[in-house]
């Protein structure tokens, strides 16, 4: 979590114990993550709870984007 525009920031936790490979903050307080065993993680108060999304996958997901709080891509690592 950052307060400064990101020149410092605060370590945060989630509800995963799974690696996180990308974030995306539709605004100040919505947020979302992306990770392994296809975790998507929300966020609705800038980072301090996080919650698990269904994503019905288990893909190791790379990248995530949101145009808002509920239209979103993730983008998922092809097996090779």
């Amino acid at each position: 979590m950052t307060h400064d525009a990101g020149h410092d920031w605060s370590p945060q936790t989630s509800s995963t114990t799974f690696r996180l490979n990308a974030v995306w903050f539709v605004n100040d307080s919505t947020g979302f993550v992306a990770g392994l065993n296809g975790t998507v993680l929300h966020t609705a108060n800038g980072g301090r709870d996080w919650d698990r999304l269904n994503t019905g996958t288990s893909q190791k997901l790379m990248d995530v984007c949101f145009v808002n709080d509920s239209l979103g891509f993730v983008v998922r690592l092809l097996p090779g």
